[in-house]
């Protein structure tokens, strides 16, 4: 088992991130909310309940990096950086994903999506597993072989949605219109399936 370089909110003094390079490090109930974290790198970081609700990355970058039982609610991402990065029961309510520095390679697992922005975003192979994401906008984004299974989307707009293979099992309350999005061996079930016809002027018996 690789070691990893411990640090909490009782063992630290100062400014946990004052250091540039951050590498094989696991922080563990840090609360480091409102504030302002620019020109940092995390490699192979691990955080663990900590909380970061609206504080604002700046021209930072995440690489194998995982976020368990974190609150990231409200956080800026301005020109930042997330590549193979994990987040695991954890809240991200309100994120504008529009200001990366480039397309994200990120995974969410039982994790809190509402009314995040997504809009023209390129999120191809993601997995967002039984998640909440509620009134969230995917609108103009390609979500190519992206996994839905589990997840609430009251709410959630789709437009111009490129939503080929992407899998919709077990997925619940969206609402599609299959006129304004591409369909290419998406996967769905019932009976929320049935909502797909909504678009259409036909009676259901």
């Amino acid at each position: 088992m690789e070691e990893r370089e411990l640090f909490s909110e009782e063992s630290c003094d100062g400014d946990i991130f004052k250091d540039e390079f951050h590498q094989d490090k696991v922080f563990t109930g840090i609360s480091y909310e409102s504030k302002r974290i620019v020109a940092k790198e995390f490699y192979r970081c691990r955080f663990q309940s900590c909380k970061f609700a609206r504080s604002e990355f700046v021209d930072c970058q995440f690489q194998d990096c995982a976020f368990a039982g974190c609150d990231l609610s409200l956080i800026k991402i301005n020109q930042s950086g997330f590549m193979t990065v994990c987040f695991v029961d954890s809240k991200l309510l309100g994120i504008n994903w529009t200001n990366l520095r480039g397309p994200p390679n990120v995974s969410f697992e039982t994790c809190v999506l509402s009314s995040c922005v997504f809009f023209g975003v390129a999120l191809t192979r993601t997995s967002i597993r039984d998640c909440t994401v509620k009134d969230a906008d995917f609108a103009e984004a390609n979500l190519t072989l992206t996994d839905f299974q589990g997840c609430e989307l009251a709410g959630t707009r789709f437009g111009n949605t490129n939503l080929s293979q992407c899998d919709f099992s077990g997925a619940r309350n969206y609402q599609i219109d299959p006129r304004h999005n591409k369909f290419k061996k998406t996967k769905f079930s019932l009976p929320d399936a049935v909502s797909l016809l909504s678009a259409f002027d036909i009676v259901l018996k």
